[in-house]
């Protein structure tokens, strides 16, 4: 009788011992998957904020796609911006779209399309908004350069469109963002500047 008592709380140390290991393993499965999984969700180096969540209207996750492709062309992370941009509906008269014919790059017409210094995607606000249509939306961008000044010019240094600088603060450059597919994707490319 003795042997089997014995016998019997062997087996349950043993049991015990493998059923603690069972729980710590699997504590730390979920401890490492649910910080694996936050840091996917989040990063802080990205300029995404927030995720779009279901209860965002389809003018704020409009907005959100255009203020993100241009926080991301702001930021030079062009492998970031390209899927939020419109390619196979860019106008021909867009230079993002003329870029990205002669490079074949997507990434490298953005860049192009920002300018060497950036001047093209500098730190901007959004002034404006309008729905146009179900799924479709127009944001005004306001650019600040480098000096901190509002930006009114595009290309070779004329006024497009020929604001007053009042109207400048108000409006500034427009961008359209379309739902296409199921996605809003934003449909010209930054502001041309030789």
């Amino acid at each position: 009788m003795k042997i089997k008592n014995q016998k019997q709380k062997q087996n349950q140390k043993g049991i015990s011992s493998s059923l603690g290991i069972l729980i710590i393993v699997i504590v730390s499965i979920v401890a490492v998957g649910g910080a694996l999984a936050y840091q996917y969700m989040w990063s802080p180096d990205e300029p995404i904020e927030e995720i779009i969540k279901p209860s965002m209207s389809e003018e704020e996750i409009a907005e959100k796609v255009v203020v993100d492709a241009f926080t991301y062309l702001h930021n030079r992370e062009y492998d970031k911006a390209v899927p939020l941009f419109a390619w196979d509906q860019l106008s021909s008269h867009d230079n993002l779209a003329y870029e990205y014919g002669k490079e074949k790059n997507k990434e490298k017409a953005l860049e192009i399309s920002c300018g060497g210094g950036g001047y093209n995607c500098s730190e901007f606000t959004v002034v404006g908004r309008e729905k146009l249509e179900d799924g479709h939306y127009r944001f005004m961008l306001q650019f600040i350069t480098a000096e901190g000044e509002i930006r009114t010019s595009s290309c070779c240094g004329m006024e497009v469109p020929d604001y007053t600088e009042e109207e400048w603060e108000k409006y500034g450059f427009d961008y359209s963002v379309k739902k296409i597919k199921g996605e809003y994707k934003v449909m010209r490319g930054p502001q041309f500047t030789p």
